[in-house]
Parts: C-alpha cells; sequence; structure tokens
C-alpha cells in the first residue's frame, strides 16, 4: 500500500474509494454474502482491503451485493426480509470493522442485484446502523432498474458520502435474463452523462440544496474514445450543471 500511495503522490492523483472484490485471494472462487460460511472470510477482506484504502488517502469502501436471479427461473431467489436480515447483519459488522480503519462502507446499487432499486434500498437502509453504514447512489444504475435516483437519494440523503454519475437510455425490461454474462450485457441501457434520461439539473439542485461536498465519480463503460467522451462530459459539466450547484 506504501508504494501505491507513493506512486499516487508521485502523479499527483487522489484515491477516493475502492470497489469491494467477493473474490477470494489465491483462488477462483466468490464468496457468498447470502452464505453464513463465508461471512468471516467477507468480513477479514473487507478489512484488509480498508487498511489498504486508508494508507493510500481513501475514505470509502463500496460494496454491491450479489445478482438476483431471472425473474423466471426455476429456483426463483426472493430478496425477502428473512435473506436481506441476514446479510444485513455482516455488512453492519464490515461497516464497523472498516470504520475502525477510517474507512466508510458504501452500498452501491447494480441495476440486477439485490440492492437495485427504490424498495431495495429503503429496505437494506432500514436494516442496516446508518453509524457504520452509507449509500453510494449510481444514477444509470437505479435508473435502469427502474427506479428514480433522485427520489432515492433524497429519502436517504444523509447516509449519502460518495455518488457514481452516469447515465442511462432507459429502464430494462423485467424479464431480462440474469447470469454472469448480465454485467457486458447491460452496458446497452447505459450512457455519458448528459446522453440519457436522467435528470442531471435536478441532480445538481438536490445536490447544492443538502450542501453536498463528496466526490462525483463520472464513470464509462467501453468506451472507443474515453478521452474524447470525458473531456465532452466535462464540458456539459461545467457549461451545464457547475452553475446550478454555485
Amino acid at each position: 500500500s506504501k508504494g501505491f500511495a507513493a506512486a499516487l503522490a508521485e502523479h499527483h492523483l487522489a484515491l477516493c474509494s475502492g470497489y469491494f472484490s467477493t473474490r477470494i485471494p489465491n483462488s477462483e472462487r466468490y464468496a457468498d454474502f447470502g452464505d453464513p460460511a463465508d461471512h468471516a472470510q467477507l468480513l477479514e477482506m473487507a478489512t484488509g482491503y480498508a487498511e489498504f484504502l486508508r494508507d493510500c488517502g481513501a475514505a470509502a469502501l463500496i460494496v454491491s451485493l450479489p445478482l438476483r436471479a431471472s425473474r423466471d427461473a426455476a429456483t426463483p431467489v426472493f430478496v425477502d426480509l428473512k435473506r436481506a436480515e441476514l446479510m444485513a447483519d455482516l455488512i453492519n459488522r464490515m461497516g464497523y470493522a472498516t470504520l475502525k480503519q477510517g474507512v466508510k462502507l458504501a452500498l452501491h446499487p447494480e441495476a440486477f442485484s439485490m440492492f437495485r432499486n427504490s424498495r431495495d434500498v429503503d429496505l437494506f437502509m432500514l436494516l442496516t446502523d446508518p453509524t457504520y453504514v452509507f449509500l453510494c447512489p449510481d444514477t444509470a444504475q437505479f435508473t435502469v432498474a427502474g427506479s428514480d435516483p433522485l427520489e432515492i437519494a433524497r429519502r436517504h440523503r444523509d447516509r449519502i458520502i460518495i455518488t457514481h454519475w452516469k447515465d442511462a437510455v432507459s429502464p430494462a425490461p423485467a424479464d431480462v435474463p440474469i447470469d454472469e454474462s448480465i454485467y457486458e450485457r447491460q452496458i446497452q441501457w447505459f450512457a455519458a452523462v448528459g446522453s440519457g434520461v436522467v435528470d442531471w439539473p435536478a441532480w445538481l439542485r438536490f445536490l447544492r440544496d443538502v450542501n453536498y461536498q463528496g466526490w462525483a465519480v463520472l464513470e464509462l463503460d467501453t468506451a472507443p474514445d474515453p478521452i474524447g467522451d470525458l473531456q465532452r462530459i466535462r464540458q456539459y459539466i461545467e457549461h451545464a450543471l457547475a452553475p446550478i450547484y454555485r
């Protein structure tokens, strides 16, 4: 971590957060939030990653939950209170462990995961302790899941510590098959900031009104011209959105 932190400083860069991978080190297996047998492993992994992030000056660990099953799966997976309570207990303990390192744990939506829409956010925000567990709203993921990111953010504004900015062309159909390839297939619904259906002026007015001072992470997916795309996004933000916030 010291070497990475030194490289960041040498290149005048800052690390705002880290994204938590459930892949178990030195193996091909991924730990499961829904399996109590994996909870000790996940807690250990989160603690170690938080130590790394702390040493690199980052203050947030971003965590997503497992994928849902397809709507017509032969064996349905219900994200009900029982399943949510099981995962929330682990998330609370992870949040406690990372906060001891000075790093806040924030739940992040994925459009086809168990934490994807307004109901999921309400459920997991209720079941987790606001002292230890926070929220990283993603404008595109909520939109593709069929929810309004602005309404979610308004309800849980006191839990937001970092924001992910990305646009979406539309919500995804409810019957999309969900498997490991969904992360590649979901890209068809994503777009660069300012080129989709997200209400960016309203988003900026909300952040202004709550005096949000955290990171705005601009995201691109498989961009053919990432430098040009980021320049266009920056121009759109500086000319169309930044005046709203000032």
